[in-house]
Order: C-alpha cells, then sequence, then structure tokens
C-alpha cells in the first residue's frame, strides 16, 4: 500500500497558515538546516529530531529567506515527491520515499519488476539482503547502484563511530555550480600530478575528503567520468582553443617517430608556431610503408589534411634524416617546391659526436676505458664501497659514478666531467689500497681459476686508472672538443632555437676544428681536415639561404659574422632574398589561376618582392627607416636593456610602419622557424611519463588527451606564477645562456622502422666495453650507409658539388658570378679568413650536478634500485603510481 500524503510530510515543515487557503506550504528541513547563519553552530543529532530547529532563533529569518528565494513546495504529493526527488540537499531514503509516494512512469515500471523479482526469490528462498542493498537507490537517477556509490556508502559508514577517531567534515551540499567547478579541478589535479583515474575511487581518499566536507562524496567525479566525460570535455576545448590559435597563420609541421612500451609503433605530428609546439596528430605507422614515395605520400597527407582541419598555412615541412625519411622529404620538396624542407638541426650534434668518436681514434679508446671503468666499479659492491670511502674522505661526500645515455647526447661529456671530478680519489684509493681492491673483488670465490681471473680484472683496471698521463689526455685534449659539441647539442635541441642561432654554433664547432689546422701535431692536423669535411657535409643537407637570410636578418648581426672569404655583395643577397620569397608565394591554388588571374598575381607578387627588396636593402645600408637604429646608440641600448639581443620584437615593431609590413612579416616567418623536434621530443617524453611500466594499458588516443591536458595546466601554472620553469643549466662560464636540454624521460630507442621482433625495451645506458664497441660499429655502418645514400642522390639529381675538404688552398668564387652560383656555400668560405670573436669554452663542473643527479636517476632505474624520496623531475619512470 503507497504512503499516505501524511508519511511524504516527514521531511518537510509544515507551517499552520496556507497562503492560497487550501494547501500548506512545505520547507524542507535539510534546506532549511543548510541555509542557517554560518556563526550558527552544528547540530551532531538534528536528524534524529528535526523540530527542535523551531526552538532556535534563526530559524524564523531562515524560513522568510525561503520565501524571498521561493525554496519551498506546495503541500502535494506531486509537488513534495518532485522536491525530494530534484533536491541536491536529499538523501537516498527520502528520494526512495519520493519514488514511493507519486512514482513516474519509469519509477512504477522498475517498482513492478523490482517486485516481481522479490516474489520469485522469496518463492525460491533466496536470502534478498544482497539484493535489497544493490537495488537501493536505483530509479532515481543518482548512481545508486554505481561502483561509485557503493565506495561512497561504505566511508560514510566507516565514519559513524561509537568512539571518535576520524571526524566528519561539516555537513552542507553543494550547488550544481560548485560540483561542476570541483570536477573540472579533479581532472586538472589528477593530469597534472600524472595520477590514475582510479584513485578517486579509493576509500581512504575518500574518507580524507569527507573530513573536509561530509557531502564531498556526492560530487568527486568516478573513474569513468575523470577519463571519459571530463576528459573529452577538456579535450575539446583545447582543440578548439588550437585551432583559434592557428587559423590563418603560417605555420611548421613536424613529424617523428616513437615506440611505446607496448610497440606501438605511431608518428607525431605537430605544428610549430611562435615558439609553440601543438600536437595534432598520432598515427599508427606500423603497416606504412617506409620507402621514399610512400613517405612523401604520408608526408602531405599530414599537410593537407591539417590545413583543412585548422586553415592554417603550412609553409614549412622537418623531419629527421634517417633514409625513407630523408628520400621521402627531397620527393616531397621536388614535387611542392614552394615548400621548405629540412632535416632536424638537433640530430647533428648528436652525428658529430659520432663523427668525431670515428674519427678520434685516441676518443674512442679513452672513452671506452672510462665506460668500461665506470662500469666496474658500479658492478662490484666491495669495490665500490672502497672509492666511495676515499670520496667522502677527501670531497666530505660521494657523488656516483655516471654512465653515457644513448639518448642523452651531452651525457658523454657530462660522465667525463664527473670522472674527472673524482680522480683524486680514483687514485688515492689505488695507490694505498690496490690489495684491498683486489681482495674485494675476489671476495668468498672458492675456485681458483676465477679467483685469478678476478685479481688479473682488478689489476688491469688498476693499471688504467692509476697513471696521470691517462687522466691528463682525457682532460685536455677530449674533454674540450666534446665540450664544443655539446654546447652545439645543447643550442640546436632547444624549443626556441632560431635558424641564425643555429648557424652560428655550426660555424663555431666548424672553427674550433678548423684550427686545428695550425696545430704542430700532424694526427691532429688530420683530425681537423676530417672533422671539417664531415661538418661541412652536415651543413650541405640544409637549404642554406634561409639560415643565411635569418643571420642577416637578425638585427645584432648582420653581415659582421661572415669571414673576408664569404665576399658578400647586395646584389646577390637582395638576389636571393627575392628567389625565396617569391618561391614561398608560389603555392598553386585550387582551382588553378587562369592566365588573367595568374598575370594579375605575378604583378601583385612582383610589388611585394620590390616592397621587401627596398626595406631589405636599407636595413643593410642603414639608411631610411633604419638610420637611426644605425646611427643613434641610445637607441639599441634601450632596445637590449627591454628586450636584449632577440630580433623578434626589433620586427614586431616594425608591423605598425606600413612601408615595412611585409618585410617584417616575412624576416619574422623566417625566424620564427624552429627547425628541430625539440617540440615533439617532448610530447613523446610526456607519452612516456604516461603510458609507463605500470599504466601501459592506456590506449594512445587517451594518452593524446591526458598529455594535451596536462601541458595546458602546466602553462597556465607558469603564467599564474604556480610553477617555476626549469632553467639551463650553464656548463661553461663564457656564454650568456646555455640553452635547456630535453628530460631524462624516455629511456626507449624508439624507431619507426624498426620490426616489432627488435622493439623490446633495452637499456640506453653503455654498460660494458662490448657494448662500447657494438655502438662504435653502429655508427661506422650508419655513417657508410649516409655516405652511400648522399652518393646516389648527388649522381641521380646532378646537383654542382660543393667542395668537401677546406683548406688553405681552397678557392673562392668570385662575386662577380652570377646568383644562382652563390650558394650552395661552404663553412669555410662563409665563415673562415676574418672568422668572429673565436668561442673558447671553459667548463664549469660545479654546476654540473643538477645534470649529474639526472644521470644517476636513470642509472639507478636501469639498475632496478628504487627512486629515493629526494627523486627529482626527469627520470624515465619520473611518476610513480
Amino acid at each position: 500500500m503507497p504512503p499516505t500524503l501524511g508519511a511524504a510530510w516527514g521531511p518537510f515543515y509544515r507551517p499552520e497558515d496556507r497562503p492560497n487557503g487550501k494547501h500548506n506550504r512545505g520547507y524542507h528541513w535539510r534546506c532549511v538546516y543548510a541555509m542557517r547563519p554560518s556563526s550558527a553552530a552544528a547540530i551532531p543529532d538534528v536528524e534524529k529530531n528535526w523540530k527542535q530547529l523551531e526552538k532556535l532563533s534563526w530559524f524564523d529569518d531562515v524560513i522568510s529567506q525561503m520565501d524571498q528565494l521561493e525554496v519551498h513546495v506546495n503541500g502535494e504529493k506531486k509537488a513534495l515527491a518532485g522536491h525530494l526527488r530534484h533536491c541536491a540537499h536529499s538523501t537516498d531514503d527520502e528520494r526512495k520515499l519520493a519514488a514511493q509516494v507519486n512514482p513516474t512512469k519509469k519509477e512504477a515500471k522498475e517498482a513492478a519488476a523490482d517486485a516481481e523479482r522479490r516474489a520469485k526469490k522469496r518463492k525460491a528462498g533466496v536470502d534478498e539482503s544482497n539484493s535489497d542493498a544493490d537495488d537501493e537507490g536505483s530509479g532515481h537517477g543518482n548512481g545508486g547502484t554505481s561502483r561509485k556509490r557503493k565506495a561512497v556508502r561504505r566511508v560514510e559508514s566507516s565514519l559513524k563511530q561509537s568512539q571518535l577517531k576520524v571526524f566528519k567534515g561539516i555537513d552542507l551540499p553543494f550547488t550544481k555550480d560548485q560540483k561542476t567547478a570541483i570536477e573540472g579541478q579533479t581532472l586538472r589535479a589528477t593530469q597534472s600530478a600524472n595520477l590514475p583515474e582510479r584513485w578517486t575511487d579509493d576509500p581512504e581518499v575518500l574518507k580524507l575528503f569527507m573530513m573536509l566536507r561530509s557531502r564531498a562524496g556526492e560530487v568527486i567525479p568516478s573513474r569513468a567520468v575523470l577519463g571519459g566525460r571530463l576528459l573529452d570535455e577538456a579535450n575539446d576545448a583545447i582543440d578548439a582553443q588550437t585551432k583559434e590559435e592557428l587559423e590563418g597563420e603560417s605555420v611548421l609541421m613536424s613529424t617523428d617517430g616513437w615506440r611505446s612500451n607496448r610497440r606501438d609503433a605511431v608518428g607525431g605530428v605537430a605544428l610549430s608556431h611562435k615558439f609553440r609546439s601543438f600536437l595534432i596528430d598520432l598515427i599508427r605507422t606500423n603497416k606504412l610503408g617506409k620507402d621514399g614515395p610512400s613517405m612523401r605520400d604520408q608526408f602531405w597527407s599530414m599537410i593537407t589534411e591539417a590545413e583543412k582541419n585548422l586553415l592554417c598555412h603550412i609553409i614549412a615541412f622537418l623531419t629527421d634524416n634517417d633514409g625513407g625519411s630523408k628520400l621521402g622529404r627531397n620527393l616531397l620538396r621536388e614535387a611542392h617546391p614552394w615548400l621548405l624542407v629540412f632535416a632536424c638541426v638537433s640530430h647533428q650534434g648528436q652525428l658529430t659526436l659520432g663523427d668525431y668518436i670515428k674519427e678520434n681514434t685516441e676518443a674512442e679508446q679513452l672513452i671506452g676505458e672510462l665506460i668500461d671503468s665506470v662500469n666496474w666499479i658500479n658492478n662490484h659492491d666491495k669495490v665500490r664501497a672502497i672509492f666511495d670511502e676515499y670520496q667522502e674522505n677527501t670531497n666530505g661526500n660521494i657523488l656516483a659514478y655516471l654512465l653515457p645515455n644513448l639518448t642523452r647526447w651531452t651525457t658523454h661529456l657530462v660522465a667525463a666531467l664527473r670522472f674527472v671530478e673524482l680522480k683524486v680519489p680514483i687514485r688515492n684509493a689505488i695507490l694505498k689500497d690496490r690489495n684491498a681492491i683486489v681482495a674485494a673483488q675476489k671476495g668468498a670465490e672458492k675456485n681458483a681459476r676465477k679467483r685469478q681471473e678476478l685479481e688479473e680484472d682488478a689489476l688491469d683496471h688498476c693499471a688504467v686508472l692509476e697513471p696521470n698521463s691517462w687522466w691528463d689526455r682525457l682532460e685536455k685534449k677530449i674533454i674540450p672538443d666534446l665540450e664544443h659539441i655539446c654546447y652545439l647539442t645543447n643550442i640546436s635541441q632547444s624549443d626556441h632555437v632560431r635558424p641564425d642561432q643555429f648557424l652560428l654554433a655550426l660555424a663555431g664547432l666548424y672553427l674550433h676544428f678548423h684550427s686545428f689546422l695550425m696545430r704542430t701535431a700532424p694526427s691532429e692536423r688530420a683530425l681537423g681536415k676530417r672533422m671539417c669535411k664531415r661538418i661541412e657535409k652536415r651543413w650541405k643537407e640544409f637549404d642554406q639561404v634561409v639560415f643565411i637570410l635569418a643571420l642577416i636578418l637578425n638585427p645584432f648581426e648582420g653581415l659582421s659574422r661572415f669571414g673576408a672569404k664569404a665576399n658578400l655583395n647586395i646584389f646577390e643577397l637582395s638576389a636571393e632574398l627575392v628567389k625565396l620569397y617569391k618561391r614561398m608565394r608560389s603555392r598553386p591554388t585550387v582551382p588553378p589561376r587562369n592566365e588573367d588571374q595568374q598575370a594579375v598575381f605575378n604583378e601583385e607578387l612582383n610589388r611585394e618582392a620590390q616592397e621587401i627588396n627596398t626595406a631589405f636593402v636599407s636595413l643593410l645600408a642603414g639608411t631610411g627607416d633604419f638610420r637611426s637604429w644605425h646611427n643613434d646608440e641610445t637607441h639599441r641600448k634601450t632596445y637590449m636593456e627591454l628586450y636584449g639581443d632577440d630580433p623578434i620584437p626589433f620586427y614586431e615593431m616594425l608591423l605598425t610602419n606600413t612601408k615595412l609590413v611585409l618585410f617584417a612579416n616575412f624576416a619574422l616567418t623566417l625566424l620564427r622557424l624552429v627547425v628541430n623536434q625539440a617540440g615533439l621530443e617532448r610530447w613523446f617524453s610526456d607519452f612516456a611519463n604516461k603510458k609507463n611500466k605500470k599504466r601501459n594499458r592506456l590506449g594512445l588516443k587517451k594518452m593524446v588527451k591526458q598529455a594535451k591536458v596536462t601541458r595546458i595546466i602546466r602553462e597556465q601554472q607558469y603564467t599564474e606564477g604556480l610553477a617555476d620553469k626549469r632553467e639551463g643549466r650553464k656548463n661553461h662560464n663564457n656564454t650568456a645562456e646555455l640553452l635547456a636540454v630535453p628530460r631524462y624521460a624516455d629511456a626507449v630507442l624508439s624507431d619507426t622502422e624498426d620490426s616489432e621482433d627488435e622493439a623490446e625495451k633495452k637499456s640506453v645506458l653503455i654498460k660494458s666495453a662490448s657494448a662500447w664497441k657494438r655502438q662504435i660499429a653502429e655508427w661506422q655502418k650508419e655513417s657508410r650507409e649516409a655516405d652511400e645514400l648522399d652518393s646516389a642522390s648527388s649522381s641521380s639529381e646532378g646537383d654542382e658539388a660543393v667542395a668537401d675538404a677546406p683548406g688553405p688552398s681552397t678557392t673562392t668564387k668570385k662575386c662577380g658570378r652570377a646568383a644562382r652560383n652563390w650558394l650552395p656555400a661552404t663553412l669555410e668560405r662563409l665563415f673562415v679568413g676574418n672568422p668572429p670573436n673565436s668561442i673558447r669554452l671553459e667548463r664549469r663542473v660545479p654546476v654540473l650536478s643538477e645534470e649529474g643527479r639526472l644521470m644517476e636517476l636513470l642509472q639507478a632505474e636501469w639498475s632496478g634500485e628504487d627512486v629515493d624520496d629526494g627523486e627529482k623531475e626527469g627520470s624515465g619512470d619520473d611518476f610513480r603510481t
């Protein structure tokens, strides 16, 4: 029998007066209690007797306030049940009462089905207690049967204690807007801290929130909501914002491969605009072809799809320089000559390091011995304990013995510097406690032959590290060269590096090895010549005119950096500038222009080119609008106080001059090109943090959404001052700023061309001398393949050869030759003869502790050691769940 109207009045206060003369007016007791003044004390047992509220001083004021807000209902079943069904303060029992007092069609149908099910169970003699608990609350749409609701109930029950052990938070309901805000903030907290979505279902977490506010369990989103609706809404908002920012803009597209810990071979696609990286797609590449034509078609498909979806203009395309990508990139340039096409500059430091080790047998030997010695110390605990003791006695602390990392191209230098820093305690231990070291290595081994082998191995390592000459060769001959290479690597890996900065860094490295030609030792002269040849080969790969013009357009550089042999003149430079501008503007339209339209376009293009050329000549000559910049030192001083030597604000100011708008926009387009894959590599690092070994079932689509949300949160935190950006580590005394290097996040060698059988996760640390020899052999193989590919490409294209081996006898082209013969130009021609300030780097060993700490974290991870409580951001599995 359904409850009477009197039963429906239980949750309500009913005053005696009837405003409409027929119905009483009902005030929900829980709403009255929720609207009490903030100064009013909470009543622990208020639910036992709601009528006690009538005696309180604030009761009449709350009723008057509810009348003004119309937070009351007429005293009829439908109105009373409707309020209980939708009120945020109602309990499950009250909603169940509403369903019984005035059921909807759906509730009546469910109640009938429920009654039938219960009757069947009674007839079968089945205990209904569990079923009643499961079905409780079903029908009112508040998730009564959900896993999350059950977890909340269990926690609520645990807080009802005979003796107070954990206090319960204030019992205030949440409004709809508050619930929406809490859900959004829960998503932000989850992604910012890289937490698993199940954390909101954890009983202890729910208990914590309920201690803060007892109704918290009603608004904290469940795992399904957190990883479903909320994540999708945040991702859609980010996509809409990205489209708004990129619409109509000229951008650079880059693509690279990544392989997850579940062998997912994917290609990331990102756009770079104003030094920001936007991830726009993640494509599975397992089944895609890796030959040149296939890669060309895939690249063009990426471009057209991005332009269609984001309404932007892709003017440049960037890939790495492996075989398939290089050939596909070259074919793409042939098919679409208006498109600027680049190889990633950040790989040049790694390639040059490989070149250096291949060309310098002494460096190969010393680094191999260093790696072997570090592995020997790290792999024998008792031996390491002896060296650690000498460290502590000598330096007062114990530093780790670092290994180079194959995916971190500067760690060969950092490992060498750390080892040199430990020279004194290592040599003291060998000189004073050689016998103890040998005994520690032999340990408890009983086999005579093995004991002899262990003793010989320890003595051999001691013999390598004891002589001062070994340390002097490492410190004075190898480390200085590694520093120059790593300086180039650090610059080229920045996601803010401009083309002119990379060109100057490459030129500085070239001049360093070119100076070897003046040394007395024949071996050093030969090394310098071979390294110059290899660096020239790297430089030949690039679209040189973009880098040279970017350097010239830098108002702080101009032509001052070029050497005497360059023989630059205004006619050659202006011709190259106009040629590049027309090339970039020559993209055909869809549908193609007719003859009349093409004639109008050509006329307009010539007018624009003339305007840009006039401004360019004025900049170089210091005339017209640029006269004050060249002649007035005060203007340049004021500018540098505000912006330093950054050329971007210089051209942004020129946008206010109608005569210079075209020229300024063209200069900004070139200077804002970030011709590396640093942005994508950072996305891949985020992916590795999300899809780690404890969450390897995370799908790629969801992983991308999480990474995008996390990236936006980080940017907002930086803007609001809630988080500090990592500063670039400074390894050299005389450089203004050493650009930041990527994180130690992705410790998986990723290559989309690997077969699945070869895609097993392997250590990136060089753990033995044999591993070092295998790496050298691999570099040599890659070098031979690259040479063969270059030879085949040169013979098929018939390009004019550039002098490979620079030297004193290299001839210089006359400036009177046609502009089409001016490029490509060698670095020897551009910068040797009257070189700019010589780049001489002095290392700063003490400030390498941060870089060394990051290497220690990675080394500990691959050794199976647990990360300590002082873990720093940057480890391969940085965020543990």
